[in-house]
């Protein structure tokens, strides 16, 4: 009587051959609940199950011998050979420490995705956790959930892991018992909130969209989004917080949120009254706030539809989250619309609690409140936790009277803002506040990559690796593996560029990898004839500074990314292999006046700062206008991802070293020690 088999195998897929492992697993345990154990048996039975496609590899693989004449164990591991060969480790190591949270990836697929890569990492089973845990605590795409475990002073892999569970678990049941919740009825108080005038000054709507249900909201909100005024970023047709030049630098007036075609400054023929796209940051309409019952011998500004004048905005930040609010001393409470609400806590939204107000505008219309909460909020060194009321409507948010004692915000006049803290500012108070640039890590410019000026007639240069010193082949492997982390170098196979590199020797013992260029892609590089400053034209950039600061960017060239086709031609050999490289090189015969170039760009505009390669000079004629002017460096530094070594730095001095001169308040004199 023939045996039933337990279970059944199907064929394996040749084509996904990542799946092998697994396949082989199934087929163990086929085998033992079959009893089969015998060497000859297992043979069989993986031959007969594996699929003709599976067979003819093999037959292929073990030529000219035949299968039948392999064990079964030399037939699985040829199959592994094939199908599932061993990765590089620091490859494996470079795609760990870069995996982040997808956009819509649980905490569960997320921590499932880095298990399997850490299989071909080979990390110590004492350290696996360790580094699960700190890959999920920089990885996480909510930035409220990072800080929360960050703050955790005892964290381990399984309270991340379950923390990060409980969040995401909290968030969606929060958001499935507010959709099934119908508004709830609001009691009595008053205030002022507005009107909405869109910027040509030609359509006017004072009505109050009135509370509907889930359904006639979202059609209402379809509606609008097909009939979007120009983006004032480009002028095309569509929501400007959406627009792709949202970060675009404009080559006209130097500021970011828009692009030239549609700047202002350039087309004299705009309306006077006509607001700056690039301070424009919510939405295309300028919103127009009337005050309503308020007492007061401060002269104000009438607004009409045909003389608007922008109300006074403050930039704040709630829970971590940066927002724009227009200061209104005519509303006693602070508010948000739903849809803003919406969009800055998209995924840890505070707790809204039911509201006791009812707000009402200039005529007396009702305005739906969706809720009040509590928020962190952040302004001018200040920080409180505060009411914060959420309305219905697409409307801007306001900045009410009952935030300005807490938040230092004084009136002088209606649209005169000032904040006590403000007029204090020093440097250790810049310092602190964008302490985010000094990180230990490598920055990144958030821009668009550097091209190579190549020649296409020049054919590509292929070199073979250098012979090393042996005593330098582990310290140069470790700097390999270093640069591989920090998404510099790319392990590649058949480049069509290769050139050599030049291990040197630091001060600390360390190496640095060079690549000699000149030997190969430099032949190919057309002259960048951008100018380099003299040094004579430090005077005339930093003429009436009496307190100093130099700045100096941590691996300067490295911060800048190249496109692909400027990664493969930059590509170096070593004797662990070919590696891309995706970042600007030294040793580019181009590189020195495209970063300067670079630099000009990013600081122009900004008085008193003299760039030069990595180093950054800057002058100020007191400590309080050396901290602004640092600021706004700080501020564009860190938009564009860029970052400082804060050991090379040097702020609030009298006199500073540069270039074998000494700057000083009665301008450069030669250093003493090196003068003839």
């Amino acid at each position: 009587m023939a045996t039933v088999a337990i279970g059944h195998i199907g064929e394996f897929n040749a084509d996904e051959s990542t799946n092998w492992e697994v396949y082989t697993e199934r087929l163990e345990f086929y085998l033992q609940a079959n009893k089969i154990t015998e060497d000859e048996q297992k043979r069989a039975v993986l031959l007969t199950v594996c699929g003709t496609r599976t067979y003819e590899i093999l037959r292929s693989l073990v030529a000219p011998d035949a299968p039948s004449s392999k064990s079964y164990g030399d037939l699985v591991k040829t199959l592994k050979d094939h199908f599932a060969p061993k990765p590089s480790e620091i490859m494996q190591r470079f795609r760990f420490h870069k995996r982040d949270q997808g956009q819509n990836e649980t905490i569960a697929v997320y921590v499932s995705e880095l298990r399997k890569i850490a299989e071909q990492c080979n990390f110590p089973r004492e350290t696996l956790e360790t580094m699960l845990r700190d890959r999920v605590g920089c990885g996480v795409r909510s930035e409220a959930l990072q800080r929360r475990l960050l703050a955790e002073k005892d964290l381990t892999f399984k309270i991340a892991l379950n923390t990060a569970t409980a969040a995401e678990t909290a968030d969606l049941n929060a958001l499935e018992i507010r959709k099934q919740t119908a508004p709830v009825q609001q009691l009595t108080a008053t205030t002022s909130t507005y009107r909405r005038v869109n910027r040509d000054n030609k359509e006017h709507n004072s009505g109050v969209t009135s509370s509907g249900s889930n359904g006639t909201n979202n059609l209402h909100r379809r509606q609008n989004q097909s009939n979007y005024k120009p983006c004032f970023r480009c002028g095309s047709q569509h929501n400007p917080f959406n627009c792709r030049f949202m970060n675009e630098t404009c080559r006209f007036c130097k500021k970011r949120g828009h692009i030239e075609r549609v700047c202002m400054q350039k087309n004299r023929k705009q309306q006077t009254n006509a607001v700056d796209a690039s301070e424009q940051p919510e939405d295309d309409y300028a919103e127009i706030f009337t005050l309503n019952g308020i007492t007061s011998n401060l002269p104000v500004a009438t607004t009409g539809i045909n003389n608007i004048t922008s109300m006074p905005k403050a930039t704040v930040t709630l829970n971590g989250q940066k927002c724009y609010m227009e200061v209104d001393s005519g509303a006693a409470v602070s508010l948000m619309a739903s849809n803003t609400f919406n969009r800055i806590f998209h995924v840890y939204k505070p707790e809204l609690s039911n509201s006791t107000l009812i707000l009402k505008d200039y005529q007396g219309n009702v305005i739906k409140t969706v809720g009040v909460c509590q928020v962190e909020v952040k302004y001018a060194g200040r920080c409180a936790v505060l009411p914060l009321t959420v309305i219905e409507d697409n409307r801007s948010s306001l900045l009410g009277r009952n935030w300005f004692a807490t938040l230092g915000i004084k009136l002088a006049g209606v649209y005169q803002l000032t904040s006590e803290s403000v007029i204090t500012k020093s440097v250790a108070e810049v310092l602190s506040k964008y302490a985010d640039i000094f990180k230990n890590e490598l920055g990144k410019y958030k821009g668009p990559p550097v091209t190579l000026p190549i020649n296409d007639n020049v054919q590509p240069i292929l070199c073979k690796a250098r012979r090393v010193p042996f005593a330098l082949l582990p310290k140069i492997e470790t700097e390999l593996q270093n640069l591989c982390q920090q998404g510099i170098l790319e392990p590649i196979t058949h480049p069509r560029w290769c050139t050599p590199i030049v291990p040197v020797v630091k001060k600390d013992s360390s190496i640095r990898i060079c690549g000699d260029y000149k030997q190969t892609l430099n032949k190919a590089l057309r002259t960048d004839v951008y100018p380099i400053p003299a040094i004579n034209t430090i005077l005339s950039s930093l003429a009436g500074g009496k307190i100093f600061a130099k700045l100096d960017l941590a691996q300067a060239y490295q911060q800048l990314e190249v496109d692909d086709k400027s990664a493969e031609a930059q590509t170096i050999i070593t004797h662990k292999g070919p590696f891309r490289v995706k970042r600007l090189q030294f040793g580019i015969s181009v590189a020195p006046q495209i970063f300067q170039n670079f630099m000009d760009q990013r600081l122009s505009g900004i008085q008193g700062v003299f760039p030069y390669f990595d180093d950054v000079l800057v002058a100020g004629e007191s400590e309080t206008q050396l901290a602004e002017r640092l600021e706004e460096i700080f501020k564009r530094f860190q938009e564009d991802g860029l970052r400082l070594k804060r050991e090379k730095c040097a702020f609030g001095v009298k006199e500073l070293s540069f270039l074998g001169f000494q700057l000083t308040e009665n301008g450069l004199q030669p250093i003493k020690d090196k003068e003839c």
